[in-house]
């Protein structure tokens, strides 16, 4: 029995320890402040702010402004402005933003939104995301209820 928890003891911590050699990240500021180009595809239960029910595809740009930087975290605000074609047709030129906090050991972090169409709304976690090719690219996974989205990596411009 002691082998065996030896055992699982060394196997729980190995892909751990694994994971931090492997995942660090030492993501700068410099490294996500910019535009990304973005496309993205995807379907709307209708329960929500940003889509009608049914398919909608979506183009556009998002825009980091990092504004404070620890040694664990960058933060700031983020806004997009996109086009969306959806069931209740063409719609240009929609925005929308926040605030964002990334971890620099991981590259990974949140955006909420705070605004909609230069409108303050209450803050609502968005989106998890993380940074990739030294933050030349970002992959987003969208939490937003109802909303389920299929983004392409988006790129630095």
């Amino acid at each position: 029995m002691f082998r065996f928890a030896v055992f699982a003891a060394a196997f729980a911590v190995a892909p751990t320890a694994a994971f931090a050699g492997a995942g660090a990240c030492n993501l700068d500021a410099s490294h996500i402040r910019g535009t990304y180009g973005f496309s993205a595809h995807g379907i709307s239960d209708g329960k929500n702010p940003f889509a009608p029910a049914g398919d909608f595809v979506q183009s556009g740009t998002e825009t980091n402004n990092p504004t404070t930087v620890t040694s664990s975290t960058i933060s700031g605000t983020w806004n997009v402005v996109l086009d969306q074609n959806d069931t209740s047709g063409v719609h240009q030129d929609v925005t929308f933003g926040g605030t964002f906090t990334i971890t620099r050991s991981t590259c990974a972090g949140d955006f909420s939104v705070t605004e909609v169409n230069h409108t303050p709304t209450p803050s609502m976690l968005a989106f998890h995301v993380i940074f990739v090719n030294m933050g030349s690219e970002v992959r987003t996974i969208s939490v937003i209820p109802g909303l389920y989205i299929s983004y392409d990596t988006a790129k630095m411009l």
